[in-house]
């Protein structure tokens, strides 16, 4: 639901979003989607004063209905879960590990944080006929869970067997060749990934890994004012956002240090200044061929649903930069 403020009703409209949100006997989940609808209307309008505390309304009160139903964000189980990581996998760690070894240069993964980009990198490198963009995946995800719960008590990746590895590599490779038609790449884009970039590095050493980073303020801010519904519980309370963001660049830091493998680094604010200069680099790091396609990424249909179709099919804007100036004496 989107409002147009310059609309004549618009007035009406965000008097009913604003009875909605202050009348108790409608239920909470609709009460916590006007808020939402309010906030992106009343910040869409440069109203911001107006806006924050009506994304922060919302905000606590889903924040308290996901408490109810036990839903929390662990930030200090969060803590360790990277604290772990950088203790167990050191590049002594993975050079001593029996990999799957699969030779396919097919994967190209693109992560980052939430709200970080990803959507808009992999709909750029999509709309290139050699890349096939296979959207959001827990393919890799389904596989972390599935080694933790299968070597729970050995976190050393040498301890893990090759061919349980090989394995998951050749039937993850299998699914994805089965939607890509034989393209040169294969997208998968999952942001969460960057937490399983370990997994990733010792299925598929020859992969290229693009890394999305935007300014940690807007991701915080985007995130604040993003209604997920599911998941990213982090998103919901600022403290946990600023926690998620800040241990998740820590994460990718010993990544980069560790990890025997190709991480191509993509910054947010860089496409949105000189798009046609950063998406040739881009392609040119990718060994592929300019394409108009690409800059004019916003006309390509999506050949798989996409978590966030506004992002995708909209031109670039400036505004997304920097937008968290307009809330700084909130944050």
């Amino acid at each position: 639901m989107q409002i147009a403020l310059s609309d004549s009703n618009h007035a009406q409209a965000l008097l009913k979003l604003r009875s909605v949100i202050e009348d108790p006997s409608i239920a909470t989940i609709r009460r916590v989607s006007a808020g939402f609808v309010l906030g992106e209307a009343l910040d869409a309008a440069g109203r911001c004063d107006e806006a924050f505390p009506v994304y922060l309304s919302a905000n606590t009160t889903f924040l308290e209905m996901k408490r109810s139903a036990g839903e929390v964000f662990d930030g200090a189980r969060f803590q360790r879960y990277v604290d772990n990581m950088a203790r167990f996998i050191t590049r002594e760690s993975i050079d001593a590990a029996q990999r799957g070894q699969s030779q396919s240069t097919e994967p190209l993964f693109v992560l980052g944080l939430p709200r970080s980009g990803t959507s808009l990198v992999e709909q750029i490198l999509s709309s290139h006929s050699e890349v096939f963009g296979g959207g959001e995946s827990d393919g890799i995800g389904a596989i972390s869970r599935e080694l933790a719960q299968r070597y729970a008590a050995r976190s050393h990746p040498s301890e893990w067997n090759a061919d349980d590895l090989r394995s998951e590599a050749e039937s993850y490779l299998a699914t994805q060749r089965r939607l890509s038609g034989g393209a040169r790449w294969i997208t998968d884009k999952m942001p969460d990934n960057v937490l399983n970039l370990h997994i990733i590095a010792m299925l598929f050493p020859r992969a290229t890994v693009i890394h999305v980073i935007r300014d940690e303020r807007d991701v915080r801010i985007s995130n604040f004012f993003r209604f997920y519904r599911d998941g990213n519980l982090f998103s919901y309370r600022l403290a946990d956002c600023t926690l998620r963001v800040e241990e998740t660049r820590r994460l990718a830091r010993h990544w980069r240090a560790v990890l025997p493998i190709r991480i191509i680094e993509v910054a947010y604010e860089d496409i949105i200044a000189a798009p046609e200069d950063r998406i040739r680099i881009l392609l040119s790091e990718l060994d592929l061929p300019w394409q108009d396609t690409c800059l004019r990424f916003f006309e390509t249909p999506r050949r798989t649903p996409s978590p966030n179709p506004n992002q995708i099919t909209r031109r670039l804007y400036l505004s997304s930069v920097g937008r968290w100036r307009n809330y700084s004496t909130s944050l």
